[in-house]
């Protein structure tokens, strides 16, 4: 064998509201597809992200490998999927490849969110005009 095709998923990130169903779902997680040159020898760690969590109280934690923690009315985010491989450490045979011996990562996705709906402002005549950023 010669190469290997990976197709990676991140995880879902977590939804708003109890039960995580509040009308605001996670994001879904991205994917990363890539044909790599392999030798029959090497081993490679695959790590899968977790799912986010709900929000049904007001600190959850994120989603294994990366996933962002949430305050308030949100999820956290889902954490992120990757294939790691070091050929001079050779780490995926003991687990213990590190971030820099990722070779594909798919992201996570963002949380939900409950919180109250954006205003909007209007500004009246003589304002001074609103700033870009």
């Amino acid at each position: 064998m010669t190469s290997a095709t990976f197709d990676v998923y991140g995880a879902q990130g977590g939804g708003s509201g109890p039960g995580g169903g509040g009308g605001n779902f996670g994001g879904n997680g991205g994917e990363t597809v890539a044909t790599l040159a392999v030798t029959p020898e090497g081993a490679y760690e695959i790590s899968v992200g977790g799912s986010g969590a709900a929000s049904p109280q007001y600190n959850v934690a994120g989603g294994f490998n990366g996933g962002g923690a949430a305050t308030g009315l949100a999820g956290s985010g889902g954490g992120a999927s990757d294939v790691r491989f070091n050929a001079t450490t050779n780490c995926a045979s003991t687990t213990t490849c590190t971030l820099a011996d990722r070779l594909l990562v798919a992201g996570g996705g963002g949380s939900g969110y409950a919180g109250p709906a954006a205003t909007a402002v209007t500004l009246s005549s003589g304002s001074a005009p609103a700033t870009g950023r």
